[in-house]
C-alpha cells in the first residue's frame, strides 16, 4: 500500500513537472536480482535520473555507482545507503532519531508532563 501512494505522488508531480515516469518493481521486496536488473536496464536507457528504495542494500551498492558513473541522477528513498550524497545523489529517508523526540515532546504534551506512557512497535530488531 506504501508503495501504491508513493507511485500516485510520483505520478502526480511528474504530470505537473512534465516529465515522463517509468514506474517498474521487482516481483517482490525479496527479489533482489530483479531490483538490480532493474537499475541496470535505467542505467544503459535514455533515462536522466533514477528512483529507488533499496530492497537490499549491499547488493545494489555496485549497480548504483555504476549508475551514478554513467551520469544518471540517483535519488534513493526509505534507507540510507553506505553512499554519500553529492551532486548525482540524494536521500530522502525517515529521521528515527528525529521522529522519536517529535514522538515523547506531542505525548509529554498531551499527558501534561505527568505519568507514564507505553511504546508499542511491531518488534524489537526492526530498524527504527
Amino acid at each position: 500500500m506504501l508503495w501504491e501512494m508513493e507511485h500516485l505522488g510520483a505520478a502526480e508531480a511528474g504530470q505537473k513537472l512534465r516529465c515522463h515516469l517509468y514506474w517498474n518493481t521487482p516481483t517482490s521486496e525479496a527479489d533482489v536480482a530483479g531490483q538490480v536488473t532493474l537499475i541496470e536496464r535505467v542505467t544503459r536507457g535514455n533515462y536522466q535520473g533514477l528512483v529507488v528504495a533499496p530492497n537490499h542494500r549491499f547488493s545494489i551498492l555496485s549497480p548504483l555507482k555504476r549508475a551514478i558513473s554513467a551520469g544518471l541522477s540517483v535519488v534513493v528513498v526509505a534507507e540510507p545507503l553506505d553512499l554519500p550524497a553529492g551532486p548525482k545523489l540524494g536521500y530522502i529517508v525517515n529521521d528515527d532519531e528525529k521522529m522519536g523526540e517529535l514522538a515523547a515532546a506531542e505525548i509529554a504534551r498531551l499527558i501534561h508532563g505527568r505519568g507514564s506512557i507505553a511504546i508499542a512497535g511491531l518488534t524489537a530488531t526492526a530498524p527504527g
